[in-house]
């Protein structure tokens, strides 16, 4: 058949009782496999638990390590409560492995195809994420008090370990939403720069560090929470859509 009898053929369509006829094989297959019922859809929380399967033994494996540097830097430092916001960043460090697991194995755009959107996956990964930061933090500020004999302001311990934690995992999930092609070194930079830079001015002005670091600290604090939930809020909203947080670069 040459190239002007095809266009020919294919100009008419399909014949009527061919097309009734493969009209009825599928609704006979259909019925035969019941596909007319519903399917049942994976839940949030078994989802989380297969994420939780895939990344455990690397979370927390990571966490355990920086856990056990943080609580020796704790024990070895003069100044433990000036000290604090030196190590947390370490922690968000240690997940920066799991949250840019796709990109260190370049399997985003196979990620964005699965049944499950970049926006849920993210998600899932923060909880657990965030799961286990909260014992690693726990941890620390434990072992802080316990170091100082309970005479530190607990209060303010905590706002020196939450503050610049939060401030790394706004800044690690903008650069995920961006998808940017560098983000994970991004990431492992403001993780580090955070650290370097709290621990220099604990060290090297520690009287600026006392004055400055409380009003500093709220404030901080007030501004980071608000970016932080705003992220979370708009990966929860996405997630219901089916979306993908961000875009494939």
């Amino acid at each position: 058949m040459n190239q002007q009898e095809l266009r020919k053929a294919l100009s008419k369509g399909p014949a009527p009782k061919r097309l009734l006829e493969t009209q009825q094989m599928c609704i006979a297959l259909l019925n035969e496999q019941k596909a007319d019922l519903t399917e049942e859809r994976t839940g949030f929380w078994t989802f989380l638990a297969d994420v939780f399967r895939h990344i455990d033994l690397r979370l927390w494996g990571m966490q355990i390590l920086i856990l056990i540097f943080v609580c020796a830097g704790v024990l070895s430092v003069p100044n433990v409560p000036n000290a604090i916001p030196l190590f947390t960043p370490l922690f968000i460090l240690a997940s920066i492995p799991s949250l840019f697991r796709n990109q260190i194995y370049g399997m985003c755009e196979i990620e964005a195809a699965t049944r499950a959107s970049s926006a849920q996956i993210i998600l899932a990964k923060l909880v657990l994420v965030g799961a286990v930061n909260l014992v690693s933090l726990s941890i620390t500020l434990a072992l802080a008090a316990v170091e100082t004999n309970f005479s530190a302001n607990m209060a303010q311990l905590i706002l020196y370990a939450v503050v610049p934690f939060l401030a790394c995992m706004t800044v690690t999930l903008g650069c995920i939403r961006k998808c940017k092609r560098n983000a994970l070194q991004i990431s492992i930079i403001v993780c580090l720069g955070t650290s370097i830079f709290a621990g220099c001015l604990a060290h090297w002005v520690p009287r600026m560090y006392e004055l400055s670091a409380l009003g500093l600290w709220i404030v901080a604090f007030i501004t980071f929470s608000c970016f932080f939930v705003r992220e979370i809020y708009l990966l929860i909203e996405i997630r219901k859509d089916g979306k993908i947080y961000g875009t494939i670069a």
